[in-house]
Protein backbone atom coordinates (compact mmCIF):
# COMPACT_ATOMS: atom_id res chain seq x y z
CA UNK A 1 0.00 0.00 0.00
CA UNK A 2 1.19 3.41 -0.94
CA UNK A 3 -0.29 6.78 -0.18
CA UNK A 4 -0.50 8.93 -3.58
CA UNK A 5 -1.64 12.25 -1.52
CA UNK A 6 -3.53 12.98 -4.64
CA UNK A 7 0.05 14.11 -5.92
CA UNK A 8 0.42 12.70 -9.28
CA UNK A 9 4.40 12.46 -8.82
CA UNK A 10 4.31 10.65 -5.95
CA UNK A 11 1.56 8.19 -7.72
CA UNK A 12 4.36 7.62 -10.28
CA UNK A 13 7.55 7.30 -7.92
CA UNK A 14 5.19 4.66 -5.75
CA UNK A 15 4.25 3.00 -9.19
CA UNK A 16 8.23 2.62 -9.87
CA UNK A 17 8.60 1.48 -5.77
CA UNK A 18 6.62 -1.39 -6.50
CA UNK A 19 6.82 -2.25 -10.23
CA UNK A 20 8.06 -6.11 -11.17
CA UNK A 21 6.90 -6.90 -7.64
CA UNK A 22 3.13 -6.95 -7.72
CA UNK A 23 0.55 -9.08 -10.27
CA UNK A 24 -1.89 -6.17 -9.76
CA UNK A 25 -3.69 -3.18 -8.72
CA UNK A 26 -6.79 -3.61 -6.11
CA UNK A 27 -7.39 0.21 -6.34
CA UNK A 28 -5.45 3.26 -7.52
CA UNK A 29 -6.83 6.52 -6.78
CA UNK A 30 -7.55 9.25 -8.99
CA UNK A 31 -7.56 10.13 -13.01
CA UNK A 32 -4.50 12.33 -12.95
CA UNK A 33 -2.60 9.91 -10.80
CA UNK A 34 -3.70 6.71 -12.81
CA UNK A 35 -2.81 8.93 -15.86
CA UNK A 36 0.63 9.47 -14.89
CA UNK A 37 1.58 6.37 -15.07
CA UNK A 38 -0.75 4.39 -17.42
CA UNK A 39 2.04 4.14 -20.31
CA UNK A 40 3.74 1.90 -17.47
CA UNK A 41 0.99 -0.14 -16.79
CA UNK A 42 0.13 -1.07 -20.36
CA UNK A 43 3.93 -2.08 -20.70
CA UNK A 44 3.91 -4.03 -17.65
CA UNK A 45 0.61 -5.51 -18.27
CA UNK A 46 -0.13 -4.17 -14.76
CA UNK A 47 -4.19 -4.55 -13.97
CA UNK A 48 -5.22 -2.18 -12.34
CA UNK A 49 -8.83 -0.93 -10.78
CA UNK A 50 -9.34 2.98 -10.86
CA UNK A 51 -10.93 4.76 -7.50
CA UNK A 52 -12.30 7.58 -10.67
CA UNK A 53 -14.58 7.17 -13.36
CA UNK A 54 -13.60 9.05 -16.46
CA UNK A 55 -15.24 7.57 -19.75
CA UNK A 56 -11.06 7.05 -20.77
CA UNK A 57 -10.87 3.53 -18.57
CA UNK A 58 -12.94 1.99 -21.25
CA UNK A 59 -10.28 2.51 -23.75
CA UNK A 60 -7.46 1.09 -21.39
CA UNK A 61 -6.79 -2.60 -21.63
CA UNK A 62 -5.15 -3.41 -18.40
CA UNK A 63 -7.56 -1.30 -16.45
CA UNK A 64 -11.09 -2.99 -14.77
CA UNK A 65 -13.84 0.35 -14.26
CA UNK A 66 -15.58 -0.28 -11.09
CA UNK A 67 -18.72 1.56 -11.71
CA UNK A 68 -20.34 3.36 -14.59
CA UNK A 69 -18.22 6.06 -16.05
CA UNK A 70 -19.45 9.86 -15.63
CA UNK A 71 -20.40 9.85 -19.43
CA UNK A 72 -22.49 7.06 -19.43
CA UNK A 73 -23.85 8.01 -16.25
CA UNK A 74 -25.20 11.30 -18.14
CA UNK A 75 -26.43 9.40 -21.17
CA UNK A 76 -28.74 7.37 -18.38
CA UNK A 77 -29.60 10.70 -16.71
CA UNK A 78 -31.11 12.05 -19.91
CA UNK A 79 -32.64 8.60 -21.12
CA UNK A 80 -34.47 8.65 -17.76
CA UNK A 81 -35.49 11.99 -18.41
CA UNK A 82 -36.93 11.07 -21.38
CA UNK A 83 -38.60 7.96 -20.72
CA UNK A 84 -40.47 9.64 -18.19
CA UNK A 85 -41.59 12.85 -20.06
CA UNK A 86 -41.37 15.38 -22.62
CA UNK A 87 -37.55 16.57 -22.74
CA UNK A 88 -36.39 18.98 -25.78
CA UNK A 89 -33.46 21.19 -23.94
CA UNK A 90 -31.38 20.05 -21.23
CA UNK A 91 -28.31 22.04 -19.59
CA UNK A 92 -25.58 20.54 -18.26
CA UNK A 93 -23.87 22.32 -15.74
CA UNK A 94 -20.40 21.04 -14.58
CA UNK A 95 -16.95 21.45 -13.20
CA UNK A 96 -14.25 21.91 -15.57
CA UNK A 97 -12.01 18.97 -16.02
CA UNK A 98 -12.06 15.17 -16.03
CA UNK A 99 -15.35 14.62 -13.75
CA UNK A 100 -17.59 17.78 -15.23
CA UNK A 101 -16.21 17.64 -18.61
CA UNK A 102 -16.92 13.44 -18.74
CA UNK A 103 -20.12 14.20 -17.56
CA UNK A 104 -21.10 17.18 -20.32
CA UNK A 105 -19.76 14.96 -22.58
CA UNK A 106 -22.48 12.18 -22.30
CA UNK A 107 -25.23 14.64 -22.10
CA UNK A 108 -24.02 16.34 -25.47
CA UNK A 109 -23.99 12.79 -27.10
CA UNK A 110 -27.98 11.74 -25.57
CA UNK A 111 -29.06 15.24 -26.33
CA UNK A 112 -27.30 14.54 -30.44
CA UNK A 113 -28.57 11.09 -30.60
CA UNK A 114 -32.72 12.29 -29.38
CA UNK A 115 -32.50 15.57 -31.52
CA UNK A 116 -32.29 17.74 -28.26
CA UNK A 117 -30.91 21.37 -27.66
CA UNK A 118 -27.67 20.56 -25.79
CA UNK A 119 -26.67 23.52 -23.52
CA UNK A 120 -23.46 24.09 -22.09
CA UNK A 121 -22.45 25.69 -18.61
CA UNK A 122 -19.16 25.37 -17.00
CA UNK A 123 -19.17 26.45 -12.97
CA UNK A 124 -16.19 26.85 -10.72
CA UNK A 125 -16.50 24.79 -7.33
CA UNK A 126 -17.56 27.06 -4.91
CA UNK A 127 -21.27 27.36 -3.37
CA UNK A 128 -20.79 30.95 -3.36
CA UNK A 129 -20.05 30.55 -7.20
CA UNK A 130 -23.33 29.53 -8.15
CA UNK A 131 -24.86 32.38 -9.57
CA UNK A 132 -24.22 32.66 -12.96
CA UNK A 133 -25.38 29.08 -13.08
CA UNK A 134 -28.71 29.59 -11.61
CA UNK A 135 -29.22 32.46 -13.64
CA UNK A 136 -28.66 30.39 -17.06
CA UNK A 137 -31.42 27.69 -15.98
CA UNK A 138 -33.81 30.74 -15.24
CA UNK A 139 -33.14 32.28 -18.52
CA UNK A 140 -32.54 29.37 -20.60
CA UNK A 141 -35.61 27.58 -18.79
CA UNK A 142 -34.48 23.58 -20.11
CA UNK A 143 -36.91 21.12 -19.77
CA UNK A 144 -33.78 19.14 -17.91
CA UNK A 145 -30.91 20.46 -15.98
CA UNK A 146 -27.84 17.88 -15.48
CA UNK A 147 -25.53 18.70 -12.87
CA UNK A 148 -22.19 17.57 -12.67
CA UNK A 149 -20.51 19.66 -9.36
CA UNK A 150 -20.68 18.59 -5.60
CA UNK A 151 -23.28 18.74 -2.93
CA UNK A 152 -22.41 21.90 -1.72
CA UNK A 153 -23.21 23.76 -5.09
CA UNK A 154 -26.07 21.15 -5.86
CA UNK A 155 -27.40 22.63 -2.75
CA UNK A 156 -27.17 26.37 -3.91
CA UNK A 157 -28.08 26.04 -8.08
CA UNK A 158 -31.48 23.76 -6.66
CA UNK A 159 -32.75 26.03 -4.34
CA UNK A 160 -32.12 28.99 -6.79
CA UNK A 161 -33.64 27.61 -9.58
CA UNK A 162 -36.51 26.49 -6.96
CA UNK A 163 -37.00 30.32 -6.09
CA UNK A 164 -36.62 31.40 -9.31
CA UNK A 165 -39.58 29.75 -10.07
CA UNK A 166 -37.59 26.84 -12.51
CA UNK A 167 -40.25 24.23 -13.09
CA UNK A 168 -37.84 21.59 -15.08
CA UNK A 169 -36.64 18.79 -13.68
CA UNK A 170 -32.84 18.33 -12.09
CA UNK A 171 -30.77 15.47 -12.21
CA UNK A 172 -26.96 15.54 -10.67
CA UNK A 173 -24.24 12.89 -11.41
CA UNK A 174 -23.05 10.45 -8.51
CA UNK A 175 -20.89 12.90 -6.86
CA UNK A 176 -23.50 15.82 -6.70
CA UNK A 177 -25.32 14.19 -3.98
CA UNK A 178 -24.91 13.81 -0.35
CA UNK A 179 -28.03 12.83 2.14
CA UNK A 180 -27.61 16.01 3.82
CA UNK A 181 -29.40 17.63 1.05
CA UNK A 182 -32.46 16.03 1.86
CA UNK A 183 -32.22 18.58 5.21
Amino acid sequence: MRDNHGDWRAHARAYREIRGRVLALGQTMGVQTTASVITLMRGDDMVAVPASSTSAWAFEPTVLESGSNYCAEAVNAVDFARATGPVRSVLSVHFPGDYGDDHAAGVKAATAANGMTFINIKTDPGADRQSGAVDAILARRPDLVVLAVNPAETAVIVQGAAAGGFPGRIIGAGPSWDPELLR
